[in-house]
């Protein structure tokens, strides 16, 4: 459990939780393996749970409007990535379809668990809740960011356009 615990306090969602506390939230975690190939989860299907890649590896890939697939990361369970955090706070829809390309090893947090920690541990579920909220303030920025770059191309193609 030791081991775990030190892997889980290097997950910036958990970052400056005291490791009394992550052990307290590792109990509260279920464990899961992937075969190779298993799909944990299909792109825009609801999700209600946390995910931390313990080892294995995993492709998150999404579909093109055309249908094509094209792979947006491939996570090592050496890095202990997780993945669905936001699902903790809300119901959310998966972004990518996650798919194991070797065995994995993982341990899920679903939301019900992390409210209850949250009412035992108020102030590390505040923590983790503002942490999370960190990381999705991050994630719009982002988003934005690409949103007023396909914006500039788009003017500057209907200019060309025009120009004609």
């Amino acid at each position: 459990m030791d081991n775990l615990v030190e892997k889980l306090r290097g997950i910036p969602a958990l970052e400056g939780v005291p490791a009394d506390q992550v052990s307290a939230l590792a109990g509260l975690m279920t464990p899961r393996r992937l075969r190779s190939g298993e799909v944990l989860a299909a792109e825009w299907s609801s999700g209600n749970t946390l995910f931390v890649l313990l080892a294995g590896e995993v492709r998150l890939s999404r579909r093109t409007l055309d249908g094509d697939p094209y792979t947006v990361a491939e996570l090592n369970g050496r890095d202990t990535p997780c993945f669905g955090e936001f699902a903790l706070l809300a119901e959310a829809r998966h972004g990518a379809s996650i798919e194991a390309l070797l065995e994995c090893e993982l341990i899920a947090l679903g939301r019900v668990a992390f409210e209850r920690f949250g009412e035992q541990y108020p102030q590390a579920g505040l923590r983790i809740t503002r942490n999370l909220a960190r990381r999705a303030v991050g994630e719009l920025g982002k988003v934005q960011d690409d949103a007023a770059l396909l914006f500039e191309a788009l003017v500057n193609e209907v200019r060309a356009k025009t120009a004609k």
